[in-house]
């Protein structure tokens, strides 16, 4: 075996009375890439969080880089004197900053004599950094203004920049949980070039195909406790490793027709312009679960911002729900929930939910974000923080907890539940399970289902061909700004194949079963 870069032993994390993290043991040896893997509230954000300094640990435990203790709680400090790095969720980049500024904030070299930042020194270093990776990025560019591949290569050369050359530990939590399907290779090639230096990569995912495909063992996490440790994933397949993660099979969601009721609305959608989008027509059936997909820059990430009117269809538009018709080109946020509209964006620690309010007073924001003139009760409120958390299975069910203690994919939940509240005519989910893990993933599309089996159309932005494929009645395909539906076999390939190829003249891309 090959020399150990890390060693947890006997890692342990309690809460109150709460133990949310027990006896965690497991490596990362050399020239691996060691993938850890588990449900939100398995323990697992728990785990990186001491790992990389955010939390201290419960006394007794251990943590070994390189042979070196690691003293807990970590500081900063002695992560990079011990070479540990973490790229994190949406790669933590400053879209205003230059690669040099995004690669040395944190630890700038400093003058020997002023202790004032020697820029010429942070430069060299960025080179360094983006040179051991393989990469050239001008190092005056504003990052913002990068392609996102390029974006992958700074977030992941600040994370080597103080790795010891062939060795310390570099950690990806959650890194490819925002990066477009066409940036994934781009990033699954950097991660393996550092992983054949000899540095130990520690790859935390919630998308199993990326275990598979990019790790060399897999760690397993499941009620706080470490149920495999060091799984060669060769014998594995994404059934098997879902089996580990919830200790049971999960049965496939039966794709059952969902008859419209009587007196359900119709949905028509057309936008003949604004942003990137320049011409899209979507008809929904009541209770039709409609998909909506394409490469970054397409145009279909700009849907939610038109239908919920935070930005204007310049050149035009409507969205009509049964008999009420709305020009795109005038709607407001007002209007368009006075009509029904309900989105669940995609980033809900920024637009979606308040992260130091409980779930009760989020669920209770929506209310009043409708124009409910009349006040609730606090019995009214409790009532529907009870619905959301029953019908949704949020953990821990608690109305008074606060939106930031909850793992991402019970932030998801309480997110979407709060969009179903209220009857929606139209409810518009953008990247409904982005980096959730398969049990709340399989818990949200169960409600979607069940209220649109109540006749509420459900139009879905997502990036993920497969959960398109499973979720949706009818997928369409968003091409430079143009929308085609997919006909014939609705398979991830089909998908895929769509999004990288022009629309034909007839407005259709067919793929036969």
């Amino acid at each position: 075996m090959s020399t150990p870069r890390l060693t947890v032993s006997g890692l342990a994390k309690t809460y109150g009375n709460s133990p949310v993290l027990q006896d965690a043991a497991f490596e990362v040896v050399a020239g691996e890439i060691h993938a850890l893997v588990g449900q939100n509230g398995s323990g697992k954000s728990t785990l990186v969080k001491i790992l990389t300094g955010y939390h201290g640990a419960d006394p007794g435990g251990a943590v070994h880089v390189d042979g070196h203790r690691l003293t807990l709680p970590a500081r900063p400090a002695d992560l990079r004197r011990l070479g540990v790095s973490v790229v994190h969720q949406d790669l933590g980049l400053n879209a205003g900053d230059s690669v040099v500024d995004n690669i040395c904030v944190g630890s700038w070299p400093r003058h020997p004599l002023t202790r004032l930042i020697d820029r010429r020194r942070a430069a060299r270093q960025a080179r360094d950094a983006l040179e051991r990776i393989g990469e050239d990025v001008a190092l005056d560019a504003l990052v913002g203004d990068l392609p996102i591949a390029d974006q992958v290569s700074v977030a992941i050369a600040r994370g080597v920049r103080n790795l010891p050359a062939g060795g310390g530990l570099a950690v990806f939590d959650e890194s490819t949980r925002a990066l477009p399907p066409d940036s994934l290779g781009h990033f699954h090639a950097l991660t393996r070039a550092l992983a054949a230096q000899g540095t130990g990569v520690l790859l935390v995912s919630h998308n199993l195909d990326e275990v598979l495909d990019l790790a060399d063992r897999v760690t397993v996490l499941r009620g706080g406790r470490v149920v495999e440790a060091g799984l060669p994933t060769g014998g594995l397949d994404a059934a098997g490793l879902t089996r580990l993660i919830l200790g049971h099979t999960l049965d496939a969601a039966a794709a059952t027709a969902r008859p419209a009721p009587e007196g359900a609305d119709e949905v028509f959608l057309r936008q003949a312009g604004g942003g990137t989008l320049t011409d899209l027509s979507v008809r929904l059936a009541a209770g039709e679960i409609v998909g909506v997909t394409g490469l970054t820059g397409a145009g279909h990430e700009d849907l939610p911002a038109l239908l919920t009117g935070a930005r204007s269809a310049r050149a035009g538009g409507e969205l009509r729900i049964g008999d009420t018709t709305l020009d795109l080109a005038g709607l407001t946020p007002r209007r368009a929930l006075a009509a029904g509209v309900h989105v669940v964006p995609a980033d809900r620690g920024r637009h979606g939910l308040a992260l130091e309010l409980s779930i009760e007073d989020n669920i209770a924001l929506a209310r009043l974000r409708r124009g409910r003139l009349r006040p609730l009760t606090r019995r009214a409120h409790r009532t529907d923080a009870a619905t959301v958390i029953e019908e949704l299975g949020v953990r821990p069910p608690l109305p008074d907890a606060l939106i930031r203690t909850l793992s991402g994919g019970n932030q998801q939940k309480v997110l979407i539940g709060r969009a179903l509240l209220g009857s929606p005519r139209l409810l518009v989910l953008h990247e409904p399970t982005q980096a959730v893990d398969v049990g709340a993933r399989r818990d949200i599309h169960t409600a979607i289902r069940r209220h649109a089996s109540s006749g509420t159309p459900v139009l879905v932005i997502a990036s993920d061909p497969a959960e398109l494929v499973e979720l949706c009645d009818r997928i369409v395909l968003v091409h430079d700004g143009r929308g085609r539906e997919l006909t014939g076999g609705r398979t991830v390939e089909a998908v895929l194949d769509g999004i990288y190829q022009p629309a034909t003249p007839q407005g259709a891309i067919h793929h036969g079963n």
